[in-house]
């Protein structure tokens, strides 16, 4: 959530300098809510597919992988199209796929980590994370930074994001591999 939030930032930021008019600006701000319902709603009817093609895992780390490549692209080409391509990019899947395989990675828990983990992180910590958000872009705003440091830091915060979700994987997978062997040592042999 703070990643996304800092290239939502930058993205306002981008679309201010390129577009002056606000009537203009307006009308380019409705085609990118456009493209991201347009991509989320086809990400979404694929969801399935996409997840069992490149499983919870491969969704989880591809999804912060693919927003810091769109923000390093942006950084070695600064302009608005690149810009909207990360923010069409980290709604669209966020509101996707990256939702559906947050979700998956419960499934593996038992009912008590489930619903008191799931609750402990829909309440607490996805708001959190956006009062961090809103804290960073307050001092970002004191600070008077604007452009490619904004750029950089939400590419640095999309990295963190990288890193805890390669660190989440493995234990996902274990978790999944010791269901996997109880059911197979419990099941009745044919």
């Amino acid at each position: 959530q703070v990643a996304i939030t800092l290239i939502d930032y930058q993205f306002n930021s981008v679309i201010e300098s390129a577009y002056i008019q606000t009537d203009e600006r307006t009308a380019v701000i409705g085609q990118v809510y456009a493209a991201i319902d347009t991509v989320a709603l086809g990400l979404q009817l694929g969801a399935g597919i996409i997840i069992s093609v490149i499983g919870v895992s491969g969704t989880i780390i591809g999804v912060p992988a693919i927003l810091a490549g769109c923000l390093g692209v942006f950084l070695l080409s600064p302009t608005f199209a690149l810009m909207a391509v990360a923010k069409v990019a980290s709604k669209a899947l966020d509101y996707s796929v990256f939702r559906a395989a947050k979700e998956c990675l419960y499934l593996p828990l038992n009912h008590g980590e489930r619903t008191q983990g799931k609750a402990v992180i829909d309440m607490l910590t996805y708001r959190a994370a956006k009062g961090a958000a809103s804290l960073i872009i307050l001092a970002v705003v004191a600070m008077k930074a604007s452009g490619l440091p904004i750029t950089i830091l939400a590419l640095g915060v999309t990295g963190l994001w990288l890193l805890m979700t390669l660190l989440l994987v493995p234990r996902y997978r274990r978790k999944v591999a010791m269901i996997a062997d109880t059911t197979t040592t419990n099941s009745p042999s044919t």
